[in-house]
């Protein structure tokens, strides 16, 4: 109870029933003979790749940076407590760029 089931199928496996539905086989179908829900195949389908979840807001990029600001804090043996580390990405999200996400972290 309480935690829904997460993708327990390869790409290999998905690959091959997104094949299998070009090639004429139906969504419930290929469900079955490959053991991936039917609505996640409709969904690979169409393309739309709806992940669960909040969107993020940071690119692989922006998130690098942060981290490396925070491993520097703790190279220099600086002690960080959550609201340090709030206070860190609560100032990056007050740049110009990030207007609409920074009430955010607001203490």
């Amino acid at each position: 109870m309480g935690s829904r089931p997460y993708a327990n199928y390869s790409t290999h496996k998905l690959e091959e029933a997104l094949q299998a539905m070009k090639k004429g086989l139906s969504a419930r179908e290929a469900s079955k003979r490959f053991n991936i829900s039917h609505a996640t195949l409709s969904r690979k389908k169409k393309g739309n790749s709806n992940r669960a979840g909040r969107p993020n807001v940071f690119t692989e990029e922006e998130e690098d940076k942060l981290a490396k600001c925070i491993l520097c804090c703790a190279d220099w043996s600086m002690p960080m407590m959550m609201i340090d580390l709030q206070l860190i990405v609560q100032s990056y999200l007050n740049l110009d760029h990030f207007e609409e996400y920074s009430v955010w972290l607001k203490f």
